[in-house]
C-alpha cells in the first residue's frame, strides 16, 4: 500500500508571453512531482497554449491586460477559495522554478515549526554563467532592505563590527541568526521577497485570519513584490530558513537577469551559498 499524496494548489501569475519558456520550465517541474497531487492554476493575460501535461490538472483564468502588476494579486482570490482543499499552497512568480526537494524540507520544518508563528522560506538566486549560486535578495544595496533608513545610514552601519550589527538588527543581510527552535537552527534575513510563498493549510489559516490577506495598501517593495511577500510581512508569521538544509532552501531565478546584466549586481555580486554558509557559522 503507498501512502495517500499530499494535496497542493499551485497558482502562478503570468504577464504576457515574453516569459513563456520559464513558465513552461516551472510547470513541466511541478510535472514531475511523485510525492504531492499537484493542481495549477494559472492567471495570465492571454491564454498559453502547449500546457498539457500527464500528472497535472491545469486551469487557465484570463484577466485583462490594463491590471499590469495588479495581476499578480489577483491569485489571493483563488487560495481563499480553496482554503479547505488542499494540504499546501504557493503562489509563484513565472519564472521561480521550486522543486520536489524544495517543498520537502518545507513541509519538514513546517512540522517542527507548527506551535510557533515562524513559517520556513526560502531563498532566491541566480547564476552567472553557470557557475557559483549567487543569492540576489541578501544582496546589501537590495532595494527591500528592512534596515529603516539603511540607504541613508549604511555607511555608518557598515563601521560597526559586524557582530554588533547583528544584535542590534542592523546587519545587512541576516536579521536574527541562530533561531533554535526543537534542535534544528533557523535564521531571518533582512529581505523578505523570494517571488513566492509557500504555506500550509494551518498556516494559510494564521495568515487569513490576520485580516490583512486582501489588503493591497502599502505593499512591500512594490505592487508585485507585494503579491510574494506581504504575507510574511503583515500577516501574523514570519519568514526563516532552516540553516541545516540550506542547500534545499534555494530556489532558482530562472533568468539569471541581476547576476548577469543588473548593474547593482555586475559591480559587486550578492553572497554566494557559501559565503552565506561561512557567515552564519560566525554566528552559531
Amino acid at each position: 500500500m503507498t501512502d495517500k499524496k499530499h494535496t497542493m494548489l499551485v497558482i502562478i501569475a503570468n504577464y504576457g508571453s515574453k516569459q513563456v519558456k520559464y513558465l513552461k520550465r516551472i510547470i513541466q517541474e511541478y510535472n514531475n512531482f511523485r510525492k504531492y497531487k499537484v493542481k495549477v492554476i494559472l492567471i495570465s493575460t492571454e491564454h498559453i497554449k502547449g500546457l498539457k501535461y500527464k500528472n497535472l490538472d491545469i486551469k487557465q483564468e484570463i484577466f485583462d491586460a490594463s491590471l499590469g502588476y495588479w495581476l499578480a494579486h489577483r491569485h489571493k482570490k483563488f487560495i481563499a477559495e480553496n482554503k479547505d482543499e488542499f494540504d499546501i499552497f504557493v503562489y509563484s512568480e513565472n519564472d521561480m522554478l521550486i522543486t520536489e526537494e524544495n517543498i520537502d524540507v518545507f513541509a519538514k520544518h513546517s512540522k517542527n515549526l507548527s506551535k510557533t508563528n515562524l513559517v520556513p522560506g526560502f531563498l532566491r538566486y541566480e547564476t552567472n554563467n553557470g557557475k557559483d549560486k549567487y543569492l540576489i535578495d541578501l544582496h546589501p544595496n537590495h532595494a527591500a532592505n528592512r534596515i529603516p533608513f539603511y540607504f541613508a545610514t549604511k555607511h555608518i552601519i557598515s563601521m560597526l563590527p559586524e557582530k554588533t550589527a547583528l544584535a542590534l538588527g542592523l546587519h545587512p543581510i541576516i536579521r536574527k541568526s541562530n533561531i533554535q527552535i526543537n534542535g534544528k537552527r533557523y535564521f531571518e534575513v533582512q529581505n523578505l521577497h523570494q517571488g513566492s510563498y509557500v504555506l500550509t493549510k494551518s498556516q494559510l489559516k494564521t495568515v487569513l485570519g490576520s485580516g490583512n490577506y486582501f489588503n493591497e495598501k502599502n505593499n512591500y517593495a512594490g505592487v508585485r513584490e507585494g503579491a510574494a511577500s506581504n504575507v510574511y510581512a503583515k500577516c501574523g508569521i514570519t519568514k526563516v530558513i532552516g540553516q541545516d538544509d540550506l542547500e534545499n532552501s534555494l530556489i532558482h531565478h530562472l533568468p539569471d537577469k541581476y547576476a548577469r546584466m543588473h548593474p547593482t549586481y555586475t559591480k559587486k555580486q550578492a553572497i554566494t551559498l557559501e559565503g552565506l554558509k561561512t557567515l552564519l557559522n560566525k554566528y552559531s
